[in-house]
């Protein structure tokens, strides 16, 4: 919809290492435990559906999308935590779904002291080799006519 300005370098650092969801994904899959439960179709392309369980990489794979509040991740107990993904035969990740339930124990509310139910679900979906249309801003196309 338009340019977004950046103050400095460490900010536009900062947003494209947040929207680095591949690596992410590769570091806590390196020893996750996988269950393969058949293949499926994912935007045209043959796909294998893999159950994983993160064990201790679960809150590596929350604090990587939640940069702002780690400390949420670090005080939440974990009721379930279940992650599944598509993957191609060459290996490449179509699709990440995490679904998962916590628990903040004795938090503090207007009405006292309670114990809060979090309810998240996170879906990533991967694109390769495909064209993309980028329109730029009328303005900016004006500019370059004019030189």
């Amino acid at each position: 919809t338009g340019w977004v300005p950046f103050e400095g370098d460490a900010e536009v650092n900062n947003t494209w290492d947040a929207r680095d969801e591949l690596r992410l994904y590769e570091d806590v899959l390196e020893n996750a435990t996988v269950e393969h439960n058949g293949t499926e179709t994912v935007r045209g392309k043959q796909a294998h559906r893999l159950e994983v369980e993160l064990g201790e990489n679960r809150t590596d794979l929350l604090l990587g999308k939640f940069r702002e509040s780690p400390e949420f991740f670090n005080q939440a107990e974990t009721r379930s935590f279940v992650t599944t993904v598509w993957i191609t035969d060459g290996g490449n990740l179509l699709r990440a779904e995490t679904e998962a339930t916590m628990v903040l124990r004795g938090q503090q509310t207007r009405s006292g002291e309670r114990d809060i139910t979090v309810d998240l679900g996170l879906t990533d979906s991967f694109r390769y080799d495909e064209r993309t249309a980028v329109e730029p801003p009328t303005r900016l196309a004006e500019a370059i006519e004019s030189r």
